[in-house]
């Protein structure tokens, strides 16, 4: 424990936990899927913010995961190529074409982005909707395959280690179902199949 009155509270447990994961974040496949979908792709923070926090305590780095994870275009790159470096490090052959998923993600999130503030300022509506909602699954192809590269690196292809759906999975399984459900109704709205 540190002697300073002002600094936060250090948990050696919860420090040794992570470090018997691995160097990344792994997760189901299957798992993976429904946290993503469910949640219209919130999860992938998440997911950014796991892997990040993984890679830092397993390197010894001086890295902050959140703004890494809010910001997840400036660094995919980054955590693209060390899922490669680890990859390699195990001698797998697994192939994935890294740079351009990470390129192509970069791209998909600008395009989304700029749906949505395009749908905010009523421009282009209910297509403009339509196309937001359409780059859902590139992603999240993207990220899947991700995923499917950093079990083979860790030696859980299967992601088995982590494949069982939590409490606290299900309450976001939860909340992302009422985010669907409005983000429905207000595609119905906005294309005037409903009248409110």
């Amino acid at each position: 424990m540190s002697d300073s009155f002002y600094s936060a509270p250090e948990s050696e447990v919860e420090l040794d936990e992570v470090r018997e994961e691995g160097e990344f974040y792994v997760v189901s496949t299957l798992k993976f899927t429904v946290l993503y979908i469910s949640t219209l792709g919130i999860y992938a923070l998440y997911w950014f913010y796991r892997n990040w926090t993984v890679h830092k305590i397993k390197q010894g780095l001086d890295i902050w995961p959140i703004p890494r994870a809010i910001f997840a275009i400036f660094y995919i790159h980054s955590l693209f190529n060390n899922v490669n470096n680890k990859l390699k490090d195990s001698g797998s052959d697994f192939s994935w074409k890294s740079d351009v998923m990470a390129t192509l993600f970069i791209v998909l999130s600008i395009a989304s982005s700029v749906c949505d503030r395009l749908a905010d300022s009523e421009i282009g509506l209910p297509y403009i909707t339509f196309v937001s909602l359409i780059i859902l699954p590139f992603t999240f192809y993207i990220l899947l395959k991700a995923q499917k590269a950093i079990n083979t690196a860790e030696n859980d292809p299967a992601g088995s280690t982590n494949s069982s759906i939590t409490a606290l999975n299900c309450l976001w399984i939860f909340l992302g179902l009422l985010i669907w459900v409005a983000a429905i109704v207000g595609v119905l709205v906005i294309s005037g199949v409903i009248v409110i």
